[in-house]
């Protein structure tokens, strides 16, 4: 079972996350400057995997237009080929949270 206190330590985790590309996409940071942990975080929120439906293929597709505009056409990220489930919690706050964050069409100078 997990405890109170790891429960609470992974959300502050995901929050830091959040926060932290959000600052980076608003000040137009380049990619290559961006921290190795939110870069592997935004690509795997950006990952289409082609065999999925419902709310999380949603989720993707709609912060893909959020952040590049109607075509949703993103930048290629690599994408860490085995994430670890906290990459993955990340990845799947900023699907969820980013695009309240950031102005329509933060990301197109990534694309």
């Amino acid at each position: 079972m997990t405890s109170r206190t790891a429960i609470e330590s992974s959300i502050i985790d995901e929050e830091a996350t959040l926060d932290q590309v959000a600052r980076l996409l608003e000040r137009g940071a380049a990619l290559g400057t961006w921290p190795e942990q939110p870069r592997r975080a935004l690509a795997l929120a950006l990952a289409v995997d082609e065999d999925a439906r419902g709310p999380a293929a949603w989720q993707v597709l709609t912060l893909r237009r959020h952040l590049f505009g109607a075509a949703g056409v993103a930048p290629r990220l690599a994408v860490p080929p085995t994430p670890s489930p906290l990459d993955l919690r990340r990845a799947e706050r900023l699907r969820a949270d980013l695009a309240a964050r950031v102005r329509f069409r933060a990301g197109t100078y990534l694309a």
